[in-house]
């Protein structure tokens, strides 16, 4: 991140699953077991690509339509349940927000995961007195990448969205912040980038570490 670039920033909005914590193993096989009796799974990287929003919307794409939805968010739920001690915090991230805290810049969380799961998995984390905004799934009619989401978390941090940071690990993390005007870290996970998000020329990093690192720079 560029320093002039860096100077507009204000506050940081973070994503959740992939970006501070490591949620997504259990992700992609919760989901590939919620439809298993339904359809075949697709790979584990199909799946990861296409995890995005509220489970039942996420799960109807991947089973074809609304049939058998309601029985496949119950069987993912419960696998939620039975391997949520598996979801663990990546290293730097509650000391990186604890620092941010401290340093009295605004810090928001928007996620595509439902608002009980979320607040679970910030709870037992310990990381839930870190944000001062939330913006869940099922809060408001729209998802990622519709940018209603971060106007909403701008709106409630007092802070104009061009002088927010999003960081997240999916494109449309980057694609929302872009259509609300702000700044973008991608963590990619070595994952192929489309042309287009490119285009809108996020801060390229591989791991949340790197992320966390970028972050610390801007502070400095």
């Amino acid at each position: 991140m560029s320093g002039a670039r860096a100077s507009r920033v204000r506050g940081i909005v973070f994503d959740l699953d992939g970006t501070l914590v490591d949620t997504m193993p259990v992700v992609v096989r919760g989901i590939a077991h919620a439809i298993a009796p339904f359809v075949d799974p697709p790979s584990p990287a199909e799946i990861y690509r296409r995890v995005a929003g509220p489970a039942d919307r996420c799960l109807a794409e991947l089973l074809g339509g609304d049939r058998h939805v309601a029985e496949a968010v119950e069987r993912l739920f419960a696998y939620a349940r039975e391997h949520g001690r598996e979801i663990e915090v990546y290293p730097g991230a509650a000391e990186l927000l604890a620092e941010l805290q401290a340093a009295n810049r605004p810090v928001a969380l928007w996620t595509g995961r439902d608002r009980t799961s979320a607040m679970r998995i910030l709870e037992e984390a310990n990381l839930r007195g870190h944000f001062d905004a939330v913006v869940c799934g099922d809060d408001l009619p729209t998802h990622k990448p519709d940018p209603e989401g971060f106007r909403h978390l701008a709106t409630a941090l007092e802070v104009p969205a061009t002088e927010l940071l999003m960081v997240g690990d999916a494109e449309v993390d980057v694609i929302g912040a872009a259509r609300a005007g702000a700044q973008a870290i991608l963590i990619h996970q070595e994952r192929e980038i489309s042309a287009a998000v490119r285009a809108l020329r996020p801060d390229l990093v591989d791991t949340p570490a790197a992320a966390f690192r970028r972050i610390r720079e801007w502070l400095a």
